[in-house]
């Protein structure tokens, strides 16, 4: 099912279009389903859009061709000098980078190596030009030969244009033999000997032992006196001579290659010593030497530097990411046009900024609203640094690039006033700091508001400010509220922490700046906030502060981020101009509930800033129940299971969360979390072999011919294939490489940019998972009492110890097996028939092309194999939308699975097969056919046809009865309604089992009831040699048209009534002409006497709706007239959740999407959800209860799950589209009533 909420604020403008064109074919009743591709949150297209407001850092240190600050030349030391033999130059020795000592400049090694100097040239880099502002669909000049002539005249400010022709506008320069370096010579030193190498060395080249071209030798004692000479382009690499056992590179040995112990190599180490930064030894242990430089880790310790100059005649090697070189090796001229590209476009800071900003910019579109700020603005705010918030149309997209391509740097880095004007925009702040900013960028009271805070270094100057002016203050130093621990918000209490850039950031984000206006913000699990507020994203250049960023810092469970969420450590106490500085700007990610990234190098720069806009588009939801470890909760079994999704990424989590046991609540900290382990190597991943019936690895060389063919040769399909090279298409042909791929292999993916890596990237191995509810298996929980040998207690001690197991479908093709103890992934399954559509997982325009898979819920239940005399616990699974199958598996063993059999719509994937099955969004039944049944006695599975059971079907609806064991079909039942051009859409199945309706003692089928989307209720008889399926009801609206039913039927056992009662409801949340349709729905209660009857005969219920509650009237009751039954009041309000019938209250949620045209804020799709109550023996209120319904106040809800507390309270929780869990109590009158549910068993919905 898909009942979804405000996830992101889209779908407006194109979604409405859509609905209004196929809103009528609903009641028409004559077409196939109309089901969503996507979650219908996420439905593309927009009329609220994001505002974003991006802030770039045009301090004067923007301008460095440096990075770290520590290798400024002319003022601090960037070398401890090592020769090429591997020794340290003596007349380097005590040199540190702490400002004493002699300078480094411009052409010493450290500063031509990437190793050491970030921004200086990576030749494993493809740099490419930047977007053109003038035509962003096109780049600006490649620095080849042809441009530059020969590279003599190569842009100096690649940039620079004129923004009114459109016309590059730099100087030039001759980086062909004019390139800089550094000689160092001796005291006799002119024009006509500088290239002398008895009177100046040269670094790499003159080497005064050995002639060689390594090493960092110069300058020394005799020739000390440093010149800048005209050369050609070069760079220094390094070659460690020491590895290490941690990145912290404490614990390290001597050697020129890795070992299984010492993998991580040292190219440089910063040592609290001169005596070990120069010592030939081996260096190792806490407190000597380490990866970050410090004031007392100030020594650096290199390896051997190793130059490269770039000179005709001779080939360069091309690294992975190097796109740009069309060979095998990267010729000169290659190597030097990418030289040239780096030297206009990356040479700086701020070049480096700009080239990599614009790309990530480029593929937004008017689906956000952004603007542009510069963090030294002026007061009032300069024209030219300031860009209003605005559609990204072509003309808006244009003015950003010129005004951002054309800014200068110089001043201060005043981040946090800089964070203050942005979130006093939001407000509508137009005065002071915010001065000439009278454009107001929000326009609707759901509109999400963003900041992308970029800086190159620690933040200094003015301190933030309030919407009214006054001080910052502290605003996480308590652990409640936005500011708690467990969200790593809290900054520890510590004294000093005030005034922070986070403090700012957390003022902006908990404040309402927008108090005339409904708090109609979409939330999600992270972000909880309502109100309008702003959201805080930051980015650094790559810098260290006190704690060690790690790009997973959300998700993992261990590093620092962890431990602060842990209680383990807190957030340094920041600091102006210091590396506390960098982690308040960590601290500020986390605190404005956006995220910290950390980019060195270009490449990281744009995946950062993608990241960070695909962050403003994408948000997490859910769309499916959850799972409890026991529906009575105890002390030491209190555990709930959720699954969410996040659009775009399309990834997913299943996390474990504890109820309380005193109220019910669920608390907000996560156990564990599925997503945050699993990783791709060494995945248990089955599949099932036709031929032999049983599990295989799914790894290639087990795949049959067929199945090859579902992965070989897809390049074509993708669409990002275009654009690859013979040899890249052939990377991305080979099936064996995709398949890989699909197990968790990250060797071949990439961003869009980069044309090298033929797939997608994925932040997340684990797939989005929407519709799958899980289920929780331990060890068994029933006391059947069948006549066989063994008997069901003796398999039931046998498994005694079995562990928790969560089962659970992804849209990632596979059903996965969580281990509940840490979460992590002990086994998944891909079904044959989901293999076909696997490969558009690859394509790297997925996030607009969803594609579901295993989208169903797995159902588990123990069963009797009398073949082998032997008890088994068996799963089976659908794919809701994924496509037309069910699959069974032998999970007796938890961590080793058997296959039992796959069934499907067509013998092109399954041996058992029938092409009236349809999408799988059934809910298997698992259990015996009864007396009078030819095959009495017998284990089976039962579903139904499901929806859009056409081309092949005929359209009408059916049950199917199977082999539990084997898969074999046994009955096809047919309702005789449905066609292929309007298909019945017969779905979700309950049955009535077990001796005098008790299910926990005896599996046996007494009869099956559903529910098809024609409005007709069918009852399945069992008991006879033939079964046999009637109309128990036929459902209409006041119009006499069919309500559909998608939800399951409850049944119940109502006191004076001989037979059955099922309880019904009605409504639909499938596809897009869904979510407009105003047809009329109900809640029935139906007498199943023989009688076929009309829903409106039965006896009448009236809810009336307050802002909060709700309350129902009637009459008396005479259950002679069949039942009772109840109008949803609200238009457009539906159940498309599962009623719940426990201790004699049924339990119905409804949804209520809201859609522009309503609702003329522009908010929509999100909606409202209410909870009735109902006494089923009347249809009213329960007796002693305070009210009979409730309006939630977190929009559509998506799950329930009803859980009975050691106080013998029942509490409901439910779930809503964004992942929050609200738990509410359930009104029981005092029982003399059965219902389904006897027993409470452990295998929970």
């Amino acid at each position: 099912m898909q009942q979804q909420a405000q996830g992101r604020l889209s779908g407006r403008v194109l979604l409405l279009a859509t609905i209004w064109l196929v809103g009528n074919a609903w009641l028409a009743e004559a077409a196939v389903t109309d089901i969503s591709s996507n979650p219908l949150s996420t439905a593309s297209g927009t009329v609220v859009r994001p505002n974003v407001m991006f802030v770039l850092d045009d301090s004067g240190s923007m301008n460095f061709s440096f990075m770290p600050d520590f290798l400024g030349y002319g003022s601090y030391m960037a070398g401890k000098c090592r020769a090429s033999n591997g020794n340290m130059t003596a007349s380097c020795a005590g040199t540190s980078q702490s400002g004493q000592n002699r300078p480094a400049t411009g052409g010493d090694p450290p500063v031509y190596s990437p190793l050491v100097n970030a921004i200086y040239y990576n030749p494993q880099i493809s740099y490419t030009p930047p977007i053109n502002p003038c035509d962003t669909s096109q780049t600006l000049p490649t620095m080849n030969a042809t441009n530059t002539d020969g590279w003599r005249a190569v842009r100096v400010v690649g940039h620079a244009i004129n923004n009114g022709s459109c016309v590059q506008n730099s100087a030039r320069a001759n980086i062909l033999t004019e390139y800089p370096e550094r000689a160092y010579c001796g005291t006799v030193y002119n024009s006509s000997t500088r290239r002398n190498e008895t009177v100046c060395k040269r670094n790499g080249i003159d080497e005064p032992a050995t002639g060689t071209t390594n090493g960092y030798d110069w300058p020394n004692n005799t020739f000390s006196s440093g010149r800048t000479i005209n050369s050609h382009p070069h760079y220094f690499l390094i070659s460690p001579r020491e590895y290490c056992t941690t990145s912290q590179l404490d614990v390290c040995t001597l050697r020129t290659t890795p070992s299984a112990t010492h993998s991580l190599p040292a190219y440089v180490r910063y040592c609290a010593s001169n005596a070990d930064a120069v010592t030939s030894a081996a260096v190792s242990g806490d407190g000597r030497c380490q990866d970050k430089h410090s004031n007392v880790y100030r020594y650096a310790r290199y390896g051997i530097f190793v130059r490269t100059d770039i000179v005709p005649e001779k080939t360069y090697v091309k690294y992975l990411d190097r796109v740009d070189c069309a060979g095998s090796v990267c010729t000169y001229a290659e190597e030097m046009t990418n030289f040239a590209n780096w030297y206009a476009y990356y040479r700086t800071r701020s070049f480096a900024m700009k080239s990599a900003a614009g790309q990530a910019f480029a593929t937004i579109d008017n689906n956000y609203r952004v603007g542009f700020l510069t963090i030294n603005p002026g007061s009032p705010v300069a024209e030219n640094k300031y860009l209003k918030i605005d559609d990204f149309e072509p003309r808006h997209k244009e003015n950003w690039y010129k005004k951002f391509y054309s800014s200068t740097a110089s001043g201060g880095t005043p981040l946090r006033q800089a964070l203050s004007r942005v979130g006093r925009h939001y407000a509508g702040v137009k005065s002071g700091i915010n001065s000439g900013m009278s454009e107001d960028p929000v326009q609707f009271a759901c509109q999400q508001n963003f900041t992308i805070l970029t800086t190159d270094g620690y933040w200094n100057g003015a301190a933030g400010i309030t919407i009214g002016g006054g001080g910052i203050g502290n605003q996480d130093n308590e652990d409640q509220g936005y500011s708690r621990r467990v969200d790593g918000a809290f900054d520890g209490g510590l004294p000093g922490a005030t005034n922070t850039l986070a403090d700012v950031a957390m003022y902006y984000y908990k404040t309402d700046l927008r108090n005339d206006m409904e708090n109609k913000v979409p939330t999600t699990s992270k972000d909880r906030n309502p109100a309008q507020h702003m959201n805080t994203f930051t980015l650094g250049l790559g810098l260290d502060g006190e704690l060690s960023y790690r790009s997973d810092y959300e998700v993992a469970n261990e590093g620092d981020f962890a431990e602060i969420k842990q209680g383990l450590r807190d957030w340094p106490v920041p600091a102006a101009e210091s590396p506390s500085s960098l982690d308040d700007l960590w601290h500020a990610a986390v605190n404005g509930r956006g995220l910290y990234f950390s980019a060195k190098q270009p490449k990281e720069l744009i995946s950062g800033l993608r990241s960070a806009l695909a962050g403003v588009s994408d948000r997490t939801g859910a769309a499916a129940a959850s799972a409890t470890s026991s529906p009575n909760i105890t002390q030491s079994d209190n555990y709930i299971f959720s699954s969410t999704y996040r659009s775009v990424h399309w990834d997913g989590d299943v996390q474990a969360q504890t109820i309380n046991p005193a109220d019910g609540t669920v608390s907000e900290a996560h156990v564990w979390s599925a997503q945050a382990q699993l990783s791709g190597g060494g995945r248990n991943i089955f599949k099932f072999n036709r031929d032999t019936k049983a599990i295989e690895p799914f790894a290639w060389d087990n795949l049959s011919t067929a199945e090859k063919v579902y992965f070989n040769h897809k390049c074509e399909l993708l669409s990002q294939c275009n654009g690859f090279t013979a040899d890249i298409k052939e990377i991305a042909n080979s099936g064996e490489n995709l398949l890989n791929y699909l197990r968790g292999q990250s060797v071949n993916s990439g961003e869009t940019s980069q044309t090298n890596k033929p797939y997608r990237l994925r932040a997340h191995l684990l797939g989005d998972i929407v519709n799958s509810a899980p289920a929780y298996v331990k060890h068994p929980q029933f006391n059947f009492i069948d006549n066989v040998l063994p008997n069901y207690q003796t398999f039931k001690n046998e498994q005694a110890d079995r562990h928790g197991m969560l089962y659970v479908g992804g849209n990632d093709g596979m059903l996965h097996a969580f281990n509940t103890t840490n979460g992590h992934e002990s086994w998944a399954y891909v079904p044959q028939f989901v293999m076909p559509n696997m490969f558009k997982l690859a394509d790297k325009n997925y996030g607009a092309n969803h594609q579901f898979l295993v989208d169903g819920s797995p159902q588990v239940m123990d069963v009797y194999d009398a073949s082998s005399s032997a008890w088994r616990t068996i799963l089976v699974g659908g794919l809701n939308a994924g496509g037309r199958g069910y699959f069974a598996l032998d999970v007796t063993d938890e961590d080793n699975p058997k296959a039992l059999w796959e069934f499907c719509h067509t013998n092109s994937y399954c041996n058992r097969w029938d092409e009236d099955l349809g999408l799988t969004y059934g809910n298997p039944i698992i259990a015996k056919l009864p007396e009078g049944n030819a095959h009495a006695g017998r284990w089976v599975v039962i579903f139904t046809s499901g929806y859009n059971n056409v081309s092949p079907g005929n359209g009408q609806g059916y049950v199917y009865i199977l082999d539990a064991i084997t898969g074999e079909l046994i009955e096809k039942i047919g309702t005789g309604v449905g066609t292929a051009e309007s298909p019945s859409g017969f779905a979700k199945l309950a049955s009535s089992s077990g001796i005098n309706g008790n299910a926990h003692i005896d599996a046996t089928l007494v009869a099956l009831y559903g529910g098809d989307l024609e409005g007709n209720l069918w009852k399945v008889n069992l008991g006879t040699s033939i079964p046999a399926i009637t109309r128990l009801a036929k459902l209409t609206d006041p119009n006499g048209l069919g309500q559909p039913i998608t939800t399951k039927p409850e049944i119940g056992k109502v006191p004076k009534v001989n037979e059955p009662v099922i309880f019904v409801a009605t409504g639909r949340y499938l596809g897009l002409s869904d979510v407009t349709n105003a047809q009329r729905q109900s809640v029935y209660a139906i007498r199943d006497n023989g009688i076929s009857y009309n829903g409106r005969a039965l006896t009448p219920r009236t809810i009336t709706h307050g802002d909060t509650t709700s309350s129902i009237n009637g009459s008396e009751l005479d259950w002679a007239g069949g039942g009772w039954y109840v109008d949803l009041p609200e238009l457009r309000e539906r159940v498309s959740l599962d009623p719940q019938l426990a201790l004699g209250t049924l339990t119905v949620n409804s949804n209520t999407p809201q859609i522009d045209n309503v609702h003329s804020d522009g908010c929509s799709l999100g909606g409202t959800t209410r909870v009735y109550q109902f006494d089923y023996r009347t249809g009213l209120m329960v007796p002693g209860a305070t009210h009979f319904g409730q309006k939630l106040a977190t929009g559509l809800s998506v799950g329930m799950v009803i859980v009975r507390l050691p106080n013998g309270q029942l509490k409901a929780i439910i779930t809503d589209a964004q992942g929050r869990k609200t738990t509410i109590g359930i009104d029981t009158a005092a029982s003399d009533t059965v219902s389904r549910r006897t027993g409470w068993r452990e295998l929970t919905k």
